[in-house]
């Protein structure tokens, strides 16, 4: 009876992974309506993740409070700190940026007109310049012509798009505010969650089952919780210096540029060529000089970044060669966009300590040599 119980579970598992398979586009937008409806959730444990390093620091540095009656109030206290910092790192950000942000966003606005305007006129004085017939020039100016009028007619379809873009912005406003709030519980009782998270563990798997899964988990708490925080200052470095070289060197857009360079920064690897392409294309529109003083700038930053900063704040820490790094963004940027292709490093970097774990162990138990197959330096 026992063999024919397991033999049942079998069939409905493989039942349900063929049912997943034959339907996947289907579970894929089921997948993400349910991850869609935990994004506080997930925000809150990604603030946790990130803010349980200053926590740390500040308990364990700064509040140490051995005989003192505060002790018993350290947690309210870090807690307090941790957050306090946060804000005013964040307010700052605000305040120094967005005026700059505004200027940028509204000149752009204002000039766009005028640079479609000027587009026939630097097609014609490219031409003479080139020595390009009449005829070819015409036909030329009568395709901007004629695809001026589709991007037209697409703009004007896109405005509805545009207010239920509104409605995400408020939404994910919504999402940010209540993850960092449930991060402040998760924080304040972060130790209890532990315990308690362990308990059902091992009710469910087993003493043995339950450690190594809580050993996996951890690794992957350690991992993800580096790689967040290391990325955040990374971002923000290359996106400071990012804005003070365009100030200096008078490039146009320097809020605005240096805001797409930083958030795109977050995607490794891939990232600083998806924030340089655009970035490029508005100066141009003002500038194709500064332009090329960007490219060049943008380069340089990247260049000391890769070199110097990365590997010691971001990717020392994964033990994650270029191959894999790339995969998982490919990988998970298809499935989940842009989430996908920020979390997969961290996601990856877990998946292959774990696999390499238990191949070492298998190879350690067999009689053939580590030596032959050199897994930490793949």
């Amino acid at each position: 009876m026992k063999k024919l119980g397991e033999r049942y579970k079998l069939i409905i598992l493989g039942a349900a992974l063929l049912s997943v398979v034959m339907n996947f586009k289907d579970a894929l937008n089921a997948t993400a309506k349910v991850i869609g409806a935990f994004s506080p959730v997930f925000i809150g444990i990604l603030f946790a993740l990130i803010l349980n390093i200053p926590l740390n620091f500040y308990e364990r540095k700064l509040f140490v409070f051995q005989k003192s009656k505060l002790k018993k109030h350290k947690r309210t206290i870090g807690l307090i700190a941790t957050y306090a910092t946060f804000l005013i790192v964040v307010g700052g950000l605000f305040v120094i940026v967005l005026p700059h942000l505004i200027r940028s966003l509204t000149a752009l606005g204002e000039h766009i007109p005028g640079y479609i305007g000027v587009i026939p006129e630097k097609i014609q004085e490219l031409a003479q310049k080139l020595g390009i017939p009449d005829e070819a020039v015409k036909s030329i100016l009568a395709s901007v012509q004629k695809y001026s009028e589709v991007l037209y007619e697409k703009l004007i379809g896109y405005l509805p798009k545009v207010l239920e873009f509104s409605k995400n912005i408020f939404k994910g406003l919504y999402n940010f505010l209540m993850g960092l709030a449930l991060s402040i519980f998760i924080l304040g009782r972060k130790e209890k969650l532990v315990f308690q998270f362990k308990r059902i563990l091992t009710a469910v798997f087993g003493q043995h089952t339950a450690n190594n899964i809580f050993n996996v988990v951890l690794m992957a708490n350690k991992k993800l919780s580096r790689f967040l925080a290391g990325q955040t200052f990374e971002c923000l470095l290359v996106g400071a210096a990012c804005f003070v070289f365009m100030l200096i060197f008078k490039i146009p857009y320097a809020a605005l540029v240096s805001l797409i360079i930083g958030l795109t920064n977050f995607i490794p690897m891939v990232g600083p060529l998806i924030g340089l392409i655009p970035s490029t294309l508005i100066i141009m529109l003002d500038s194709p000089i500064k332009a090329l003083y960007f490219v060049i700038i943008e380069n340089v930053i990247q260049q000391l970044e890769s070199t110097f900063i990365y590997p010691k704040v971001v990717g020392g820490k994964l033990g994650l060669s270029g191959v894999w790094v790339f995969a998982s963004v490919l990988v998970l940027g298809n499935l989940f966009g842009f989430i996908g292709m920020f979390l997969g490093v961290p996601l990856f970097a877990c998946l292959y300590a774990v696999i390499g774990e238990a191949v070492k162990t298998r190879l350690a138990k067999s009689e053939i040599r580590l030596a032959e197959f050199p897994i930490d330096e793949a």
